[in-house]
């Protein structure tokens, strides 16, 4: 059932088996899961079912380092949490990321591969995606002529697309309101969690809301899943017992932020144009959507001694001069009843580049779009996005501000590595030797790639929007914030949920491991109970 704890009708204090911090994918999942242990679950949400103006100004930050998103708008408060403006991509880390790599400093999870397996497949079903199957090979009718990469340097891997991006609240709501033993809880913000006075034990969380009510909640076992950048400032908020903050005693809580680092990095001309769509992206006969990422090899990572990177092919520009723009031109002119700027120009560029026009109206007339095409005059961006090189310096800190209910911001500071841009240039050599290699089209790196000793990095740098690493798993409690079952260390009640917990980050998009963590984290405490 769901409960407004802004209700002059709901009690100020609560009492739960287990109460749960926040309800993006990894509260709801770990609310549907735990629903058959039989325990009460309490499931706290700050905002409601839809986002609002004065919620989500809760997430306002300074930021400071490389240039990063506003703070308020990089995440989302309210049922469903950022899965109200994610884009839908899901694949699970490789075997890679999983261990440690004596030239990745900070490297390795308590965890393998294969030990997330089952939960994979599980988190596939959550996410509402087609079979668990990552290779282009588990798809013969989608991809019959695949180009024959060395696979000793690049290998192919899929994306699977949640499309339309599937959102955790809207789809997961219906469920649990008919769960008897679980209480959604909106308005409910978290705003310190309570030790005991040994520092070892949480005995309740402090809740607030905007209109003025304050309160507690008592459970047996919390678990903290605000995200990447709320996760560490709540710890470290909670400072009166512990002076620097929960699990923090070896100055580890939100330090390792880590990025996807994506940027435009290179450029392909003279491709197959069917090719290069098929490359991009295709549906299945069932309607399940995928995309290939084209990947270095884990021999050239430990080769080279450079991280786990990995490109896409983005949505193609046409050639600036291309008959395309040309009869955009003309077209324009007509609407507006003016005479076209360069008409003879243009003219000969319609005639000469015909074939253009003819392919853009073709892909329109299928319903492609105009905002996706690939025809054979254009040029085709490739993106990056590669693993960031976790270091100590990245960090999410409190502010010296205060929102609005006196409790410091989050100053996060992103840095970057030199090995975090040799990843990029590592990999997209690779991409251009092997499309080069099997001559399907010309890979021109971007200038900012050209030059080895040149450690300037793009303009158009930019995130993901996926905050990973700030309370980073590890056995040993000098090394990390929570165990291998994501609980903290010192702290015998008290979990961490979400992308946070992540010692690394591969180069794929966090939402299907951190559901898949989820399951796992709920499948331990049901065993454990």
């Amino acid at each position: 059932m769901f409960i407004d704890y802004a209700s002059p009708d709901t009690p100020t204090e609560l009492n739960s088996d287990i109460a749960i911090i926040g309800a993006g994918p990894a509260g709801i999942t770990l609310a549907l899961e735990l629903a058959s242990s039989g325990k009460s679950i309490a499931l706290l949400e700050s905002g409601s079912t839809e986002t609002d103006v004065e919620t989500q100004s809760l997430n306002i930050g300074e930021s400071t380092g490389v240039p990063y998103f506003p703070l308020n708008a990089t995440r989302l408060r309210g049922l469903g949490g950022s899965t109200g403006h994610w884009s839908g991509w899901c694949g699970p880390l490789n075997e890679i990321d999983f261990v440690k790599r004596d030239w990745i400093p900070h490297s390795g999870w308590p965890i393998e591969l294969k030990d997330l397996q089952q939960y994979y497949v599980s988190a596939q079903s959550y996410c509402k995606l087609g079979p668990y199957a990552y290779s282009p090979e588990q798809f013969i009718e989608e991809y019959n002529d695949f180009p024959e990469f060395a696979l000793q340097n690049l290998k192919a891997r899929l994306w699977h697309f949640s499309a339309p991006a599937l959102h955790f609240g809207k789809e997961y709501k219906p469920v649990l309101e008919l769960l008897p033993n679980v209480t959604v809880y909106t308005h409910a913000n978290v705003t310190h969690l309570n030790l005991n006075e040994t520092g070892q034990h949480i005995d309740s969380a402090t809740l607030n809301t905007l209109s003025g009510k304050s309160g507690l909640i008592k459970a047996k076992q919390i678990i903290v899943a605000g995200g990447g950048i709320e996760n560490p400032r709540l710890l470290l908020a909670s400072n009166d017992v512990s002076r620097h903050g929960i699990g923090n005693d070896k100055d580890l809580v939100g330090r390792f932020f880590m990025e996807h680092t994506e940027a435009e990095s290179a450029k392909i001309r003279g491709f197959n144009a069917a090719q290069m769509r098929q490359l991009k992206r295709v549906k299945t006969q069932a309607g399940d959507e995928l995309g290939v990422a084209f990947c270095a090899s884990a021999e050239k990572q430990k080769e080279f001694e450079f991280g786990n990177g990995a490109a896409f092919i983005a949505a193609p520009r046409l050639q600036r001069k291309s008959g395309w723009t040309a009869f955009i031109a003309f077209r324009d002119a007509l609407l507006t009843a003016k005479a076209p700027k360069n008409a003879l120009e243009n003219l000969n560029r319609l005639m000469v580049d015909f074939d253009t026009v003819a392919g853009v109206f073709a892909l329109r007339l299928r319903g492609s779009g105009t905002n996706a095409q690939i025809v054979d005059n254009g040029s085709i961006d490739v993106i990056a996005m590669a693993e960031q090189i976790p270091i100590p310096e990245s960090r999410v800190t409190l502010s010296d501000n205060k929102d609005q209910f006196g409790k410091p911001q989050a100053k996060l500071h992103w840095q970057l590595a030199e090995l975090d841009k040799r990843t990029i240039r590592y990999t997209m050599q690779l991409i251009a030797s092997e499309i080069s290699r099997l001559d399907i089209g010309r890979v021109q790196l971007s200038e900012w790639l050209q030059d080895d000793s040149d450690n300037t990095w793009s303009p158009r740098l930019r995130g993901g929007h996926h905050h990973m690493g700030t309370t980073r798993m590890a056995d040993d409690p000098g090394a990390g914030v929570v165990d291998k079952n994501c609980k903290v260390h010192g702290v015998n009640n008290l979990y961490i949920a979400g992308s946070s917990v992540f010692p690394t980050g591969g180069y794929v998009n966090p939402t299907l491991t951190i559901v898949a963590l989820s399951v796992r984290l709920a499948d331990h405490l049901k065993k454990a109970q």
